[in-house]
């Protein structure tokens, strides 16, 4: 297993050299280093079989046919050796190198020269590789004759920040490189008792890679990546997406050479959830959650689309690195069955698949998807730095006699020793084991959580000791207990690591995130929150290394507690006005109701005094016709004709004639 650095002692040896990844000299001494582990590797296990002796399984004899003239033939004799490069293959890939290369968003980009004659010159790519410093000032090739913006010198000094303190927190690998003698070109002038080790990032490397590969393994795995980047259709794929925003981009060799960025509106302000996890628990039909759905599916057709044009830069990719939340990884990857549907159907679709074991995922946090984010990115992950670090065997050697220095201190011996603590360190580093205190916080036990900070003393380092596989600390534990753990419970653990034990929240775990990140709850922040208002500005940089939000006191807490009861009231007041509105316009409408049926049955016994009938008795379940009150019965339910009710059909059709008769004398006298 690799050695990973988790708390920055690998940054305190002295720095030799800094390069990229795709760099040819990055090859080379990968190489270098993969044969100085296979050799440490070979050391030890001879070492194991002088003391324990050889209980290995003896190997058949090979049943290999022979060829003709005795010699045993092999399938893989027409492949060179890892690391070789054969002739052939470079003259075939120049000659199938073609001068145009389409573009995928629908345009071509001009990659050959043209000469007088009308033959096409390949362009020299070896000429646009940059240094890794001057990654960011690259333009990038596009299919439109647009001039690209330079970045300003503010920016530019931002992102040089950025790089810079990321490369300070990210877990390295630290690969052993052979002696002074074979890096004579890059190490000069140095101590030849020193240890020269190759620190590559961490997440370069693939899960397997790193939880069971060998050293020897993982630096094998680097050497291919390394030739792989560092051809010509060597392309580095990166994928940000958080918050209603994608950036991606596309790298050869540190040129850029297609770029997107988008933004839609998903997430309400102050809020800080994707409007689809709102969902699951309530489907509000207000506007704004509206807006935030048809903006999530324009965002997924986007990005889904945006892939699919980069189809061709992802197939050719060496690494593809990803930055996204849960909740939003159905957006960029797919299962088989989608992925088989979709290659069926020849939808305009594309998704990542999550078995591509070139996908690595970006182990620190890259804040607002941005282009110049995409371009920290793949700058830190891409760096690759030769450290000079003392031996541990001649570490050991000058405190036991000082003044006396070994001539031979590359001996067996010593290699053993070095490999030997390298693997109790390698074990300590990837899964220590967890204490007293990480169980307390991270099962939320708050009475034993203060028993045993009352037996810690101040100023201690297990308070700050690291755990688990992460590396994180009791108080990352803690912070990310909500999900088994009622939050006021994990608030005061989170206080009381902080405020009685003196615990730094500026330790950031294996993938770079303070504990302050891991707080899912308000409750939890708000410890955070206050605790720095307890503890003061001068306790540790709260803006930039713990990132925890303002300092929040007990003003704060009643201010907003009245802020929030006013709210309430201004609500309640609000109702009650709109319900004493309502119950007007209620009152209003009944008023009018009432009005207009007065109306209507003046107007009725108006008709029957010109029709010489009898005044209309009043009530509202009297017959018109033999005005008898029909006892048990609604107006509604008795009979009807025209604008008269009757108790009986016997008084329909009586009344029927008697009205016909009335008109027909009242048209013979006029």
């Amino acid at each position: 297993m690799a050695s990973i650095n988790q708390d920055g002692s690998l940054h305190s040896g002295r720095l030799i050299h800094q390069l990229a990844l795709y760099d040819e000299k990055c090859v080379s001494l990968l190489q270098k280093a993969y044969e100085k582990a296979k050799e440490q590797e070979d050391l030890a296990e001879r070492q194991r079989q002088i003391e324990y002796g050889d209980n290995t399984v003896p190997v058949l004899p090979s049943t290999t046919p022979q060829n003709e003239d005795g010699s045993e033939s092999s399938d893989d004799e027409d492949f060179p050796p890892h690391g070789s490069s054969d002739a052939s293959d470079d003259e075939s890939t120049d000659s199938e190198s073609s001068s145009v290369r389409s573009d995928p968003r629908g345009g071509t980009s001009q990659l050959a020269t043209v000469t007088e004659a009308g033959e096409e010159e390949p362009l020299d790519t070896t000429e646009r590789v940059p240094p890794l410093a001057d990654a960011f000032t690259v333009t990038k090739l596009s299919t439109t004759n647009r001039k690209k913006k330079q970045p300003s010198s503010k920016q530019q000094k931002r992102q040089a920040q950025l790089v810079k303190q990321h490369l300070s927190n990210i877990t390295r690998t630290r690969l052993p490189l052979p002696p002074q003698e074979a890096l004579i070109d890059l190490i000069k002038g140095t101590d030849v008792r020193e240890e020269y080790q190759l620190c590559t990032p961490s997440s370069l490397l693939s899960g397997t890679h790193m939880k069971t590969a060998t050293l020897a393994a993982q630096a094998n795995s680097l050497v291919t990546l390394s030739q792989k980047l560092c051809d010509k259709r060597g392309y580095v794929v990166v994928l940000l997406l958080q918050s209603g925003r994608f950036a991606g981009g596309v790298f050869e060799r540190g040129n850029c050479l297609i770029h997107r960025a988008l933004q839609h509106y998903t997430v309400r302000k102050g809020q800080g959830k994707a409007q689809s996890s709102q969902d699951q628990k309530r489907r509000p039909k207000s506007v704004g959650s509206q807006l935030r759905r048809s903006g999530e599916q324009a965002l997924k057709e986007d990005v889904r689309e945006t892939l699919h044009d980069w189809k061709g830069f992802i197939a050719d990719a060496g690494v593809v690195f990803v930055s996204c939340p849960k909740t939003t990884r159905a957006t960029l990857f797919g299962t088989n069955e989608e992925i088989a549907t979709i290659s069926a159907t020849g939808s305009n679709v594309f998704l990542l698949s999550k078995d591509d074991p070139r996908i690595r995922k970006v182990p620190f946090d890259v804040g607002r998807p941005t282009f110049e984010n995409v371009k920290v990115v793949h700058e830190v992950l891409m760096d690759v730095e030769i450290r000079t670090i003392p031996s541990k065997g001649v570490m050991v050697e000058r405190m036991q006699e000082p003044g006396q220095i070994q001539d031979d201190v590359s001996a067996p011996t010593n290699v053993v020793e070095v490999k030997a603590k390298d693997k109790v360190e390698t074990q300590l580093a990837i899964d220590l084991p967890l204490t007293q205190i990480h169980d307390a916080c991270r099962d939320g036990n708050l009475t034993c959580l203060l028993d045993l900070l009352k037996t810690i003393e101040e100023g201690s380092s297990d308070i700050n000791q690291p755990a688990g596989y992460d590396c994180m600390t009791p108080l990352h534990f803690a912070a990310s207990s909500t999900e088994k753990v009622d939050p006021v419970t994990a608030a005061a653990c989170v206080s009381a690591l902080l405020i009685q034990a003196h615990a730094n929240p500026c330790i950031v775990d294996a993938r770079g995130r303070p504990p302050y990140f891991l707080a899912s709850h308000d409750k939890v922040r708000e410890a955070f929150r206050k605790s720095r208002a307890v503890l003061g500005e001068d306790f540790c940089d709260w803006d930039g290394d713990a990132k925890v939000g303002p300092p929040l006191t007990d003003e704060d807490l009643n201010a907003r507690k009245e802020k929030e009861a006013e709210k309430k009231r201004r609500k309640k007041a609000r109702l009650k006005e709109k319900k004493a509105k309502e119950n007007a316009q209620a009152q209003e409408m009944e008023e009018r109701r009432k009005a207009e049926e007065e109306a209507k049955q003046q107007a009725e016994e108006a008709k029957r005094v010109r029709d010489g009938l009898a005044p209309k008795p009043s009530g509202a379940n009297v017959c018109d016709y033999c005005q008898k009150i029909c006892k048990g019965k609604k107006r509604n339910q008795m009979f009807q004709r025209l604008d008269y009710k009757y108790c009986s059909s016997d008084c329909v059709n009586n009344h029927k004639r008697e009205l016909m008769a009335a008109a027909a004398m009242a048209r013979f006298a006029s």
